[in-house]
């Protein structure tokens, strides 16, 4: 929050009126991204679900295009920055394999990552 309101005053410290111009061109880019890339998401998961696929990364993409849908719709120079990098298509797969590893590295720090062996599921615990 304080990030955001000292980016507002410096770059409108620096282009003047044209901040409010910029806010108002970036949510508008967020409603037709979102849309747009809503709806290649929904059509691809839609896809895997019919064919009787598991989806790989379908729910994964639609959270990071809904997220990043609103933090472009947002106000705000950083959050839509972060925002568009959730929304495009090619730096959306960087996103979600840093988001993975870092999950998995926070449950296996934790001991309640599943360990899978030969299509079985056992669960680590401490003590046995």
């Amino acid at each position: 929050m304080i990030a955001e309101v000292a980016a507002l005053i410096w770059v409108s410290g620096q282009i003047g009126w044209w901040t409010l111009a910029v806010l108002v061109l970036t949510s508008l880019l967020g409603i037709f991204l979102l849309g747009r890339e809503w709806t290649k998401t929904w059509g691809k998961l839609s896809e895997s679900l019919r064919s009787g696929q598991l989806p790989s990364g379908q729910l994964a993409d639609a959270s990071l295009v809904i997220a990043g849908g609103i933090l472009l719709i947002l106000p705000g120079l950083l959050s839509d920055i972060v925002g568009a990098l959730l929304l495009l298509p090619f730096t959306r797969p960087f996103i979600r394999s840093a988001i993975s590893w870092w999950a998995n590295r926070t449950l296996q720090r934790s001991g309640a990552a599943p360990t899978v062996i030969k299509g079985r599921r056992w669960t680590s615990r401490a003590g046995r």
